[in-house]
């Protein structure tokens, strides 16, 4: 497979007429990359469709294969490095019709200038409805 054979792919959607400069700019390092992807690729066709709303306890495997994706929802790649520092969620368990406070201290520890977006999901832990399950 070729993902596994090569060091990075750059992946752009509906660039519009600046999109050849804006390859350009990463491919030349005058840009870091920072995007996330809003989907997950599964390994092959045969593990289409790429199920979210199942329980997290469903194996939806095939024989063969896996269901691990080649690249899950959320993943990107940077020139640089981040570190994720003291994250507070205040309170802790938000009951119901609750709300909670949520910080992090996000620092660039690499030698580049970046962007980083962090992300949270929350779900309930029991709940009488199926909720997605990120892959």
């Amino acid at each position: 497979m070729f993902a596994e054979k090569v060091p990075t792919i750059l992946e752009g959607w509906y660039l519009g007429e600046e999109g050849g400069a804006a390859f350009a700019d990463v491919i030349f390092g005058d840009a870091n990359p920072g995007g996330k992807l809003p989907m997950t690729f599964p390994h092959a066709v045969g593990a289409l469709p790429d199920f979210y709303n199942h329980k997290p306890s469903d194996d939806r495997s095939y024989e063969f294969s896996t269901r691990q994706p080649l690249f899950a929802f959320g993943s990107g790649l940077s020139c640089t490095a981040f570190k994720f520092d003291n994250l507070r969620v205040d309170p802790v368990q938000i009951l119901q019709d609750g709300t909670s406070r949520v910080s992090v201290e996000v620092t660039n520890t690499g030698s580049r200038e970046g962007d980083e977006v962090p992300q949270l999901y929350i779900q309930p832990r029991v709940s009488s409805v199926t909720h997605p399950v990120r892959n």
